[in-house]
């Protein structure tokens, strides 16, 4: 069970893994674009705030696997409801699905787990632990799920009929964003693409001809002019990833 799935908490591993890479990417790209190893040196401060970024791309990257996974286990839930199974009954059943297609070690397996153990020893209510879990996830398919399974049992409307339609629209909705994802997965390549060009030009005239480059690390005006290119790039990266992060 994760308290909050908004938040990801590196290992030691992981963490190590990333320090050393982005040390080396960070130092690296100041010395291409200045020449100077204090400078170089300087630029590894950025490494704190580039984990956090790190963090939160991996929290956003589990969240849409989870999403993922409760889209199929929407599919085990619906089939269950309408053999006339309760909420309950459906949730271990779709546990068992779950673990079949994505393994023990899944973040859905892991939740549909502690739910059980909640409804069974806590006696807690499937309404409870399906707002829990709506929560801490912060995806809004769950969220509309669990309003939409809570209203149904509190009215006493036809629940079935409820959950099967719910279930519909909301796997409509997981499948368009994913049919958007891998849209935009080719307008990523290109973009990392371009923005990966210059730097890799610069580190080609370094390497083939130095005195040609010369001029940009001497002179007052050659580092500003750096500096621009290197602002450049780094702006052009950010607005990149913006425009191509679609959710719906």
């Amino acid at each position: 069970m994760i308290p909050d799935y908004r938040v990801y908490f590196l290992s030691r591993k992981q963490r190590l893994i990333f320090y050393s890479v982005a040390v080396a990417v960070l130092s690296g790209s100041a010395y291409l674009f200045y020449n100077h190893l204090i400078i170089s040196l300087l630029f590894c401060c950025l490494v704190y705030p580039a984990s956090t970024y790190y963090s939160k791309y991996l929290a956003e990257k589990r969240r849409c696997e989870l999403t993922y996974q409760f889209r199929d286990l929407l599919y085990a839930i619906s089939s269950s409801i309408s053999t006339g199974r309760s909420m309950k009954e459906s949730l271990k059943e779709g546990g068992y699905s779950m673990e079949l297609i994505y393994g023990k070690d899944a973040c859905i397996c892991g939740e549909l787990k502690y739910m059980i153990v909640r409804m069974e020893e806590s006696k807690e209510t499937e309404e409870l632990v399906l707002q829990d879990f709506a929560h801490r996830s912060a995806i809004p398919d769950i969220i509309s799920f669990s309003d939409v399974y809570a209203i149904s049992k509190r009215t006493g409307g036809n629940m079935e009929k409820a959950i099967r339609k719910a279930v519909a629209i909301l796997i409509d909705r997981i499948e368009l964003e994913r049919e958007i994802r891998t849209l935009t997965a080719q307008k990523r390549m290109e973009f990392i693409i371009l923005t990966a060009m210059p730097p890799a030009m610069l580190l080609l005239l370094r390497a083939t001809s130095e005195q040609y480059l010369a001029i940009m690390y001497q002179t007052i005006a050659g580092r500003i002019l750096m500096t621009i290119a290197f602002l450049a790039i780094g702006a052009a990266l950010a607005i990149g990833i913006r425009m191509t992060h679609i959710r719906l």
